[in-house]
């Protein structure tokens, strides 16, 4: 799913990245996309869910400029079939190395237990 997730943000020019990737200070918005735990379904344990965290970072000279691109990120992936937003968000907060501010947003995929 995170390839999906990637080639989607892609599209959109949203910057996306995996973990590690970038490098530097933060002069464009731009998205690290991370996978996050499994979890089994109650019903059973062929099925579950996987967290996958999109982490948000926006120059940090303008705290508005967050708003507007969590919007776009948010937009892009509402086309993805299957991927659900859990609500959970974290506030946004400085990152001093990167001079930038951060947030970030949980989403959730059904699928197919693996291991």
């Amino acid at each position: 799913m995170h390839k999906k997730i990637f080639k989607k943000l892609e599209s959109k020019n949203l910057n996306p990245f995996y973990p590690g990737q970038h490098q530097g200070k933060c002069t464009e918005p731009y998205t690290v996309i991370r996978e996050g735990a499994q979890i089994p379904s109650p019903s059973g344990r062929t099925t579950g869910q996987k967290i996958i965290d999109i982490i948000l970072f926006t120059p940090g000279n303008s705290y508005l400029q967050m708003e507007e691109y969590k919007k776009q990120v948010g937009e892009a992936l509402r086309e993805i079939k299957g991927l659900r937003k859990t609500g959970i968000e974290t506030p946004i907060v400085t990152d001093d190395d990167k001079e930038a501010y951060t947030s970030s947003q949980e989403y959730v995929i059904h699928k197919k237990m693996e291991g």
